[in-house]
Formats: C-alpha cells, sequence, structure tokens
C-alpha cells in the first residue's frame, strides 16, 4: 500500500554568540525523513520493525516501533514506491523503486539491486525514462516477483522465479488486447497470496491479469463482447464532455470525453462500445457529434486549447476519416498550434454536405461534406450550436455576447439572450433551451420568439453548465452543474429536473459518484432513460418515468425586469482594422539601448551603434559570445491581423541572425516563431520586406533581431511596408 503522506522535519536556528555569523540550522528530530513517503511496512514478524520510504528520501528503518530511526545504506535510487517483508525469513525485505527493486538480507540496515535483466534506459525526457512504478513479491514463493516499466517506449511487464537474479519480459503493449490504447504497465502489482501464477497489474485505463505466471496476461477490467466492441465491467474515470443519441437511429449513441474518449461509439442501446476514431494518434478528446438522415456522422475533437480534427463517416459510423488543416481551411491538428479549443458542431439532417462546427471561438462551415471549410464572422466567442429537427433548416449558436440564428445557413441574426452563453438545446416545440455558466445572471435560459418578451430565466444557478429536453414532451427539461474545483469545494450541485417546463426544479442525484458534470441527454427512442456526464468519474444513466414528478423538494425561479433588460441584443462593437505601427523604427531616439527596443531574451549585449547604421544616426546590434539571444520590441494586440514587415539587416562574424515576429496568447501557453529574414556570416545590409498573419489568438507579439553563435548583427529602419520608418499613425 502506499501512503500519500507529507511528513516535514522540525528544525531549530540557534546563534553561537549575540552578533556571531556562525549561524547553524539544526534538525529537533531524526532522522531527516522531510518529503513524500510513498510506503511504510511493519514486520509481520516484529511489530517493533518497520521500514519507511519515500519519494527521494530514501529509506529508514526503526527497530523500536518507530521511536527512533536510522538511515540505510545501498540505494542509488531515491525514488522508493512499494516495500515487503518475506512472509517466513526475519532478515528479508524488499523495495521497489523507480531504478527497480531492491534486497536486504539483514533486516532493512543494508540494500542490493536485484535488477538484472530489467531495462535501464535513460533520457532527458523522463516519459521515455525506464521507471518501475509497480513492484510485488509472491507472498506464497518470494522467489516469484513481478514488476513493470511504464516507459512510453518501454511499457513492459517483467517477471522472475529466481529471486531477481534475472528478470525475463512477460509481457509488452503488442502482447496483450486492451479495450483503451493507455500503456500496457500499470503503476500499482498485486500477486494472490495462495498462488505465485495469479498477478494482477492495474493503470490509469485497465487491470491486466495473468493466471500462469506471466506467460498471459489479460485485460479483465472490459470484456470484448464481439472484434472491436468492448464492454466494460466497473469503474470508468472519464472526465465526460457530450453524449448524443442518433434520433435516426435506434440505439446508437456516442459518448465523448477527454484523453482516449474519443468517439466511444455504440451501436447496441450501450451495451458494447467501439473507438473507431484512433488515426493519426489515439489522444486527444473528444467534444461533440452530429447525425444525418442518411447515415452521415461528424464529430469535433480535442482538448485543452488543441484541436484534433473533425471525424467523419459516411456509413452510418462503420468507418471513419479525420480532418484537420490548412488543405480543409481548418486549423491544424495538434498541441502547440494555437488556441482552438473545439466545440459544438451540427448538420443539417436532410442535407449531409452542410455542416457547422465551433472551433476557437469561431464558426466554420462546409458544403461538401466536409473536404473544405470556410469560416463565418457572426459574434465573438461562439461555442455550441443546435439544430430544430421540426424545422431542419434552423440553426442556433451560442456566443459571449448574443445567441444567434439562421434560417437558411446564410444569414445569421443576434437574438440577446444571456452573456457567456453556452450550451444550447431546442426543446419539442422549437424553443431554444440556453445554459450560461460562470457569468452574469448565469443559469438557464429559454428564447420563445412567440411571446412578446421571448426571453425568460428559468433557473438562477450560475453552475448550469449543460441543459437537456425531452423530446416528446417540451415540459421535462434536466440540466447538470458543473463548477471546476479551483476553490476547495465545488459548488456544483449535480442533476436537476423539471416536470413542468422549468418552472420548478429537483435535485436528482441519488446514485451519481460526482456532482460535476458537462453533458446530459434524453434517449429519443426511450424517453425515459436519461444518461449524465460527470467529470471524472464517467457516465450514468437512470430512469425517469413519463407524467411523474420527480422526487425531492422543487425550487424555483420568478424571471425579473432585470432579465428581460439584460437578455437584450447587445450592439456587436465593431473591430477597428489593425494599424501595425513600429516605434523608433529608424533607432534615433536612445542612449545605449534604442528606446523601445528594450526587450531582451537569452545572453547577448545590446546596444545603440551609432557606428554601424543603414541610415544615420543609428541601428540596433546584437553581440553574441557562443550563445543566443534577441533584443525586440513588444506590440500589443494583433489577433488575426496581416501586415508586410520592411527593414534591413546586417551580420558579421560566426553568426545566424534573424529578423523576427513572435506571437504570445495572453497566458503564454501559446506562442508563434515567424522568420522574417535569416543572414549568417559576414553579411551587407539586406533588405527584407514579408507578409506577416498572426495567429487568432494573439494577445501580443514580438518584432525584434534573434543572433546566435560569436559575433554581431544590426537592425535599422524597421517599419510597416506601405508607410515610412517612423511614420505617426492615426
Amino acid at each position: 500500500m502506499k501512503i500519500a503522506i507529507s511528513v516535514f522535519t522540525l528544525v531549530s536556528f540557534s546563534l553561537a554568540a549575540a552578533g556571531s555569523e556562525n549561524l547553524k540550522w539544526e534538525p529537533v528530530g531524526e532522522p531527516n525523513c522531510g518529503g513524500w513517503v510513498t510506503s511504510i511496512q511493519a514486520s509481520p514478524h516484529d511489530g517493533q520493525r518497520l521500514l519507511i520510504g519515500g519519494d527521494m528520501l530514501g529509506v529508514g528503518l526503526s527497530t523500536d516501533g518507530a521511536k527512533t530511526w536510522q538511515a540505510t545504506v545501498g540505494f542509488t535510487s531515491w525514488e522508493i514506491n512499494d516495500s515487503t517483508w518475506h512472509p517466513k525469513d526475519t532478515n528479508v525485505a524488499w523495495f521497489g523503486t523507480l531504478m527497480g527493486p531492491y534486497k536486504s538480507t539483514d533486516g532493512g540496515a543494508n540494500w542490493v539491486s536485484i535488477s538484472s535483466g530489467l531495462a535501464q534506459k535513460s533520457n532527458p525526457n523522463e516519459n521515455l525514462t525506464s521507471r518501475y512504478e509497480a513492484f510485488a513479491v509472491a507472498p506464497s514463493n518470494p522467489d516469484v516477483m513481478y514488476a513493470a516499466d511504464t516507459a512510453w517506449d518501454g511499457d513492459k511487464i517483467y517477471a522472475t522465479k529466481d529471486g531477481g537474479k534475472s528478470w525475463r519480459v512477460s509481457a509488452t503493449g503488442k502482447d496483450v488486447r486492451r479495450a483503451l490504447p493507455a500503456g500496457l504497465a500499470g503503476t500499482l502489482m498485486s500477486v494472490d497470496p495462495r498462488d505465485a501464477n495469479i498477478a494482477y497489474n492495474a493503470g490509469a485505463e485497465h487491470i491486466l491479469a495473468t493466471r500462469d505466471g506471466g506467460t498471459t496476461w489479460q485485460d479483465i477490467a472490459n470484456q470484448e463482447v464481439t472484434p472491436g466492441a468492448w464492454r466494460g465491467r466497473g469503474y470508468a474515470g472519464w472526465c465526460s464532455t457530450s453524449v448524443r443519441f442518433n434520433p435516426f437511429r435506434r440505439g446508437q449513441v456516442i459518448l465523448q470525453g477527454m484523453d482516449a474518449a474519443r468517439v466511444l461509439l455504440s451501436d447496441d442501446a450501450m451495451q458494447s462500445w467501439r473507438r473507431p476514431l484512433t488515426e493519426p494518434q489515439p489522444w486527444g478528446g473528444g467534444d461533440d457529434a452530429a447525425f444525418t438522415r442518411d447515415g452521415h456522422i461528424y464529430a469535433t475533437t480535442g482538448q485543452g486549447g488543441a484541436f484534433f480534427g473533425i471525424g467523419r463517416s459516411r456509413d452510418g459510423g462503420k468507418t471513419w476519416d479525420l480532418v484537420h488543416g490548412s488543405k480543409h481551411g481548418l486549423p491544424e491538428e495538434g498541441w502547440g498550434k494555437g488556441k482552438n479549443d473545439a466545440g459544438g458542431i451540427f448538420a443539417w439532417p436532410d442535407d449531409p454536405k452542410k455542416v457547422w462546427t465551433c472551433i476557437g471561438g469561431r464558426i466554420f462551415r462546409t458544403t461538401d461534406g466536409g473536404g473544405s471549410w470556410r469560416r463565418v464572422e457572426i459574434g465573438p466567442d461562439i461555442t455550441w450550436l443546435a439544430g430544430d429537427l421540426k424545422h431542419t433548416t434552423r440553426l442556433f449558436a451560442s456566443g459571449s455576447r448574443n445567441v444567434y440564428l439562421t434560417d437558411d445557413g446564410e444569414k445569421w441574426t443576434p437574438i440577446g439572450g444571456p452573456h457567456r452563453a453556452g450550451r444550447v438545446a431546442v426543446d419539442a416545440r422549437g424553443r431554444l433551451l440556453v445554459a450560461a455558466a460562470e457569468g452574469e445572471r448565469g443559469g438557464i435560459w429559454r428564447w420563445d420568439e412567440k411571446q412578446p418578451q421571448p426571453w425568460t430565466r428559468l433557473w438562477d444557478d450560475r453552475w448550469a453548465w449543460c441543459v437537456a429536453a425531452d423530446p416528446s414532451d417540451a415540459q421535462r427539461l434536466a440540466l447538470v452543474c458543473n463548477q471546476n474545483p479551483y476553490t476547495e469545494l465545488s459548488s456544483a450541485t449535480g442533476v436537476w429536473l423539471s416536470a413542468d417546463g422549468g418552472a420548478s426544479w429537483s435535485q436528482a442525484n441519488d446514485g451519481l459518484a460526482m456532482l460535476r458534470g458537462w453533458t446530459i441527454g434524453f434517449n429519443p427512442f426511450d424517453v425515459e432513460e436519461l444518461v449524465v456526464g460527470t467529470q471524472g468519474r464517467g457516465f450514468f444513466k437512470t430512469r425517469w418515468a413519463q407524467g411523474s414528478m420527480p422526487p425531492g423538494e422543487r425550487k424555483s425561479y420568478a424571471h425579473t425586469d432585470a432579465d428581460t433588460k439584460f437578455a437584450a441584443v447587445t450592439d456587436e462593437p465593431k473591430a477597428k482594422p489593425f494599424q501595425l505601427v513600429i516605434k523608433n523604427g529608424g533607432m534615433t531616439q536612445g542612449d545605449e539601448v534604442p528606446v523601445d527596443w528594450r526587450g531582451k531574451f537569452g545572453e547577448v549585449q545590446v546596444k545603440r551603434d551609432l557606428q554601424t547604421f543603414k541610415v544615420g544616426p543609428a541601428s540596433l546590434c546584437v553581440s553574441a559570445n557562443g550563445k543566443s539571444g534577441q533584443a525586440f520590441q513588444t506590440i500589443q494586440g494583433g489577433a488575426g491581423a496581416k501586415f508586410t514587415l520592411a527593414g534591413w539587416i546586417k551580420s558579421h562574424g560566426n553568426v545566424k541572425a534573424q529578423a523576427v515576429v513572435q506571437a504570445f496568447a495572453d497566458d503564454y501557453k501559446n506562442n508563434q516563431f515567424i522568420q522574417v529574414k535569416f543572414v549568417q556570416g559576414d553579411s551587407d545590409w539586406t533588405q527584407f520586406e514579408k507578409e506577416i498573419e498572426l495567429p487568432e489568438w494573439t494577445a501580443f507579439f514580438n518584432v525584434g533581431l534573434l543572433v546566435e553563435g560569436s559575433g554581431q548583427a544590426w537592425l535599422d529602419e524597421v517599419h510597416e511596408a506601405s508607410t515610412t520608418v517612423d511614420a505617426v499613425k492615426p
């Protein structure tokens, strides 16, 4: 058992004499066990003898019931995992470490490695370094042991039958069929106390078992009912993002979540699941799905600001491909390509070639079934879409200032609504339901175009995250709440149901393992079945009988005049075209360093050079002595801006120099480096002029001179190409 206990060493401070400079800290208690304790084991033969180990602690031994401790010797790895005493021999014990297991034959005082045959690959990337996070000894035969290497490119389970004198590879990733793509080797290991041939290795997404001493292993957390279709047998830890029932095909459901929960497809009413969208890689999460009457399916994938493509199937989900990147008119797939959170997607039910999706707060549209996409500008921060199956060309989009409506796919009209509108749904009467989480006047809102005042605030819980409507009965509504745990206690209150069109709500959390959720939905072919997806405990389903009021105390909210005023259409601010202004591009102002060019990164020297310049009186000079770095000017804004940067660059010595533009997101998590002009060695003044397009997520960007090697480089006369140097712009 691993015990995550933080043990801190108490330290006192003393002075040898008043005014003395010989200051010394001394520990109050022994031993020095500051750090994380990960394992503690009492000897089964003598309750007074204990072993304690931890992360960066090594191993401590007590022979008097923890009254005193002594350090042990022999370890070259200080990251300790599992500890075990021999069931019969009082002097023998083992410890697992990230570098492999160790053994003691003198009661824990001295230790030797028993890792012969275990891979010991090292790499600057710890994920590609051999790490033995799971280790176990068979109680019935201590010569039998198992260990697991969790390195991403190691991914092996090992076994030994001679007490660790030699280890053999027991299983690799290609040897074991598993429901999910997580690495084979898990982080917990256990051996049946009565049979050394039976062992278990558990990881994040599966539990593996062997019953023949490691000759074969199988996934016992999941059952493969037909080739490629799996059924789970217990706990699922998905951070869920969406549940979508196919309204045109009974029994077909797509669940999505973070990481490997990317298009979990069921064709048998959630009895088994396939993961058809695993290329080009199986990770990256999923977001939403849309269906058409003739069997087309579209799905958005991505998480954490990264876009991982749009999956599409033309044959009801049997085969899939993935579209992304500039050749399709979409953002590039993968991490570090900009802030491109994927969101809702909707396809016209009777025209499968026409599809809309939200990526990075913008709408993209295709009219050829996903081969090519173009951006549609309707408003800021668009996140989710919903259509009306009875009015098949009607589509709603939620944004941070308004909700928008189109009845033909071409013209979009702002209709007001809550700010920071999130997930949306349409009820059986064609009325729009909006969940507005976290923002001002959050809760659940309804838009009914037949009413003089179309917007009504039905519920005022600001953590309402997703709302769903019974497709056969507009009075039956369901919502789930979510608050990310940035505080000690989450304010999310789980699932609420309404049987009177939102006039009152009752909590319905019986059997629910977590109260934070992102998605909820009714089964259109069995409307008494309701599925909710939680943030970390997977998906749950329940039955809510038609015609019945949900159990529990009912709560309600009364719409106010202030709500009506708040939901009015908000004027869209007219964005001013971005105009690049380079300050002091001629380096005419400044003393030691040109004014406005004081930004510096790396080990270089920066100065205003009065001797070398293209046009007097000075230039920007960056000198490097075997290192690299840059000097730059920072410019605020620029999201999606296009401009042409011009100027002159020169270099001398054994250097490589570049005029550069580097864009940053406001949280610095995203940045993009753009080379404007490259020179090297002894080069005379060279003119450059290059058109630049900044990413949509740009909050600010640098214009600068990057130098690496040994020598100098100069930058001068920097300006936007259509203006003169140091021109004053309105």
